[in-house]
């Protein structure tokens, strides 16, 4: 897992591709995050708040699932407002 500044995990890059990941992911005020995740292929897929539907200040279970041709390699989140408030995730779960 790599790490950002102040310790927050922002990266996470498991050794082998897996199928589905599960994040409980803290939100700040703003609840704005886009995840994006680069695939086996090494195409990328970008989530964004729109379609995550977060609410603001609160711990939200997030999960996404690959399709079988297109396994995830590595995930990273971006968040709005995150230099005013902590955001992160504390809980990841992988399935292969």
């Amino acid at each position: 897992m790599q790490r950002g500044r102040g310790g927050a995990a922002d990266g996470c890059r498991p050794s082998c591709a897996v199928s589905a990941v599960g994040i409980e992911l803290l939100t700040n005020y703003s609840a704005s995050e886009t995840i994006t995740l680069t695939c086996s292929d090494g195409t990328t897929e970008s989530i964004a708040d729109s379609a995550l539907g977060t609410a603001p200040n609160a711990f939200e279970f997030i999960g996404l699932a690959a399709t079988s041709t297109r396994k995830s390699k590595s995930l990273s989140i971006s968040t709005s407002g995150g230099s005013s408030q902590n955001e992160g995730f504390s809980k990841l779960w992988r399935a292969p």
